[in-house]
């Protein structure tokens, strides 16, 4: 999403807030606009409810649609642990909230296909290797469908963090990072770059599913994390984190 009265470009990448920092930028500007805005022949999923956002855009697209601005403003993305980022899909994907969602027949036919998918699974554990082991996330913004070998559907949730920053492409220079871990100091400090009011107590928190289920470290074990060091590779070798 873009803010021109700020003068930043948010890219927003599933599980790090993104529901939060584009509802804070919104109440502080609300001429702030998702591409779909300035571009409305795209058809995106929020074009009515959520025009403001952008929905999890790959960076390059991103680039291309706000190419008069992309060298003049600000940008920056969240990241997170891949651990913590993966336990929190995790949590998103067997809430309540999804539950009621898909007894009530709001979702998508992909949404309801991996709830289904996911729901199969007693804990997490048994997630990450009979699922997580098994989907083909590599593919999803390589000209892949959001499918496996064994035909098994995700969602843009669980795609790696460096789909969206990578600091190998052209397309992610200059991409300002903001770390989860350290999420209301750095907010904190971007608010005084760029001149956004931000107060802690008010900051919209959103999609707090799992906050109550204590540190993801305690939902691994040996093969999980073996599982999820593979699958996030790429994450770990550019952001520096591990368990």
């Amino acid at each position: 999403m873009i803010s021109h009265k700020y003068k930043c470009i948010f890219i927003e990448i599933p599980k790090n807030a993104s529901s939060s920092i584009s509802k804070w930028l919104y109440e502080n500007d609300t001429s702030t606009l998702g591409s779909q805005c300035e571009h409305p022949s795209k058809n995106y999923k929020w074009i009515d409810e959520h025009q403001y956002r952008d929905g999890h855009i790959h960076t390059s697209e991103l680039r291309h649609l706000y190419r008069r601005h992309w060298d003049n403003y600000y940008k920056f993305a969240v990241i997170r642990n891949p651990f913590d980022r993966v336990f929190s899909c995790y949590s998103m994907y067997t809430s309540k909230e999804w539950e009621s969602q898909y007894q009530k027949n709001e979702f998508s036919i992909h949404d309801e296909r991996l709830y289904e998918e996911v729901s199969e699974y007693k804990n997490f554990p048994e997630f990450c290797s009979g699922y997580l082991d098994r989907i083909t996330i590599h593919s999803l913004f390589q000209n892949g469908a959001r499918y496996s070998e064994v035909g098994m559907y995700h969602g843009v949730h669980l795609r790696e963090q460096s789909c969206w920053v990578n600091p190998t492409k052209e397309w992610s220079d200059n991409i300002n990072i903001i770390k989860y871990e350290n999420l209301k100091e750095e907010i904190q400090s971007l608010s005084d770059a760029l001149g956004i009011p931000f107060s802690r107590k008010d900051f919209p928190w959103e999609n707090k599913k799992g906050k109550g289920r204590g540190s993801y470290k305690g939902f691994y074990d040996a093969e999980s994390i073996k599982i999820v060091k593979k699958k996030y590779r790429s994450d770990f070798y550019f952001f520096k984190y591990n368990f």
